[in-house]
């Protein structure tokens, strides 16, 4: 049919060449190659392929025109993703937009609680919407997907919601427990932030140590006090007990993690 179009851009020579350069980097693709499988066969059988799909189209999108960002190899990315997204994308299956989600439920921001507006699957008009997983976060499956419910609250309210595959950004709970959706207790993080603001650990090697995060026990018998910052560990001392190795820690976070800073109590900051 559009063989004797007459193509004024040169689209069917970049095709070809577009078509080069996937099948050149295809292979390298393959999560398993004994399997034969691809990342984003397995990615998209957990139910998150649109999302990793659309998350590497913004990244190569908001690169091009930047340093070293501008040239054919990384919009070939770009149009390759694209194409992934046409190809995995369920037409059939309404789009996740803040109207379709206005139309499904209806959020408190001030109690962090959402209905269904409409007998929906197993649920009936007026149940509230999700459950918890096994961390204590708030999931809800809609149209077969499953999405943590801090990022349908955050489409409801501002008309978008972080991709889940991606560092930047993703939603940060300020306070605990992790069902706590009220809108004033959800902000915007990187990975690194929302990992500063986790909580003590319940299983620890040392149990007497699990209320004193940053503290370590050295083989003789005193506390060894570290922070991690940009993916790094900063040592901060040896001291004789735990407290003061805490306190040192304590006084890090606040100059290295700031306003994710987390002491391990809820609302102590």
């Amino acid at each position: 049919m559009t063989k004797n179009i007459d193509f004024k851009f040169n689209e069917r020579e970049i095709m070809d060449e577009l078509i080069e350069f996937i099948s050149k980097t295809y292979s390298s693709h393959y999560a398993n190659s004994k399997e034969g499988k691809q990342t984003l066969e397995i990615i998209s059988s957990a139910g998150l392929g649109v999302g990793f799909v659309i998350g590497h189209i913004m990244e190569y999108a908001t690169k091009y025109g930047k340093d070293k960002w501008n040239d054919r190899e990384n919009l070939f990315k770009l149009a390759h993703y694209v194409i992934l997204l046409i190809a995995i994308h369920d037409f059939k299956r309404p789009m996740l937009t803040q109207r379709y989600i206005h139309d499904l439920m209806d959020y408190d921001e001030d109690t962090g609680i959402a209905v269904w507006k409409k007998n929906r699957g197993g649920n009936r008009a007026g149940d509230r919407v999700g459950s918890l997983d096994d961390a204590g976060y708030r999931t809800v499956t809609i149209d077969e997907v499953k999405h943590k419910f801090s990022h349908i609250v955050w489409l409801y309210c501002y008309g978008w919601m972080p991709n889940p595959n991606s560092d930047r950004p993703v939603i940060d709970h300020e306070f605990k427990p992790n069902d706590d959706d009220r809108l004033s207790n959800l902000r915007l993080a990187t990975r690194s932030e929302n990992n500063y603001n986790r909580g003590k650990t319940t299983r620890h090697k040392h149990p007497e140590l699990q209320d004193y995060k940053g503290v370590r026990k050295t083989p003789q018998g005193r506390f060894r006090a570290e922070i991690r910052y940009n993916k790094i560990f900063k040592h901060l001392g040896v001291y004789d007990t735990r407290e003061e190795a805490h306190e040192a820690w304590k006084k890090a976070a606040i100059k290295y993690h700031g306003e994710f800073r987390n002491f391990g109590t809820r609302g102590e900051k």
